[in-house]
C-alpha cells in the first residue's frame, strides 16, 4: 500500500469474476476491495473526475441503499447479544434478517402494514403460544401462572380456568 499512488486501481480477473483493489485520494491508507460477478472489464468511471474510481465501485455505491436500510433495521430491534463466538453472531444476524424478510412477505401477502416492533411482538407470541397453552394444561402448574399464560394466549383477555 505504501508504494501505491493515489488514486490507483488494480484489477484481477478469473473466469466470470473481477477483483478490484482501489486506493482513494481522500484516504490513502484505506484500500477498497470489491469482488464482482456482474462486471468483466477494467473501466474507469469518467464522471468521478480526479478520483478515477472504477466503474465497479461507482455501480456498487449507487445500488447499496438496500444494504444500508437492512443494517439500520437490524440494529433497531436486534436479538443479538454480546458474544465472542462467531457462530452465535452469525445466528443472531440470520434471525434479524429473517425477521425483516418475514415482515416484508407478511406485508406483501396481507396488505397490512404493522410497525416493526408490533410485528416482532406478534410473531414472537405466535411462536410461544403453543408452548404456553401446553404448560397451562399441566395440573401441578401454579394457578397464577396459568392465568397469566392464558391471558397471553387470548390476547390479554383472561379465560376461566
Amino acid at each position: 500500500m505504501k508504494e501505491r499512488a493515489t488514486p490507483s486501481t488494480m484489477f484481477g480477473f478469473n473466469e466470470k469474476k473481477v477483483l478490484v483493489s482501489y486506493v482513494p485520494n481522500k484516504k490513502p491508507k484505506k484500500v477498497v476491495l470489491l469482488l464482482s460477478t456482474l462486471h468483466d472489464d477494467y473501466k474507469i468511471d469518467e464522471s468521478t473526475g480526479d478520483d478515477a474510481k472504477p466503474e465497479v465501485i461507482t455501480f456498487y455505491n449507487g445500488t447499496k441503499g438496500g444494504v444500508d436500510t437492512v443494517d439500520q433495521m437490524k440494529e433497531e430491534y436486534s436479538v443479538g447479544r454480546m458474544t465472542r463466538r462467531w457462530p452465535m453472531r452469525l445466528f443472531f444476524s440470520i434471525l434479524n434478517i429473517g425477521g425483516i424478510n418475514s415482515q416484508i412477505i407478511y406485508t406483501a401477502n396481507t396488505k397490512t402494514v404493522l410497525l416493526r416492533r408490533m410485528y416482532l411482538k406478534e410473531i414472537s407470541l405466535a411462536l410461544v403460544r403453543p408452548h404456553l397453552m401446553k404448560r397451562s394444561s399441566i395440573m401441578t402448574f401454579p394457578s397464577s401462572l396459568k392465568k397469566t399464560n392464558r391471558s397471553i394466549c387470548t390476547n390479554g383477555e383472561p379465560r376461566n380456568p
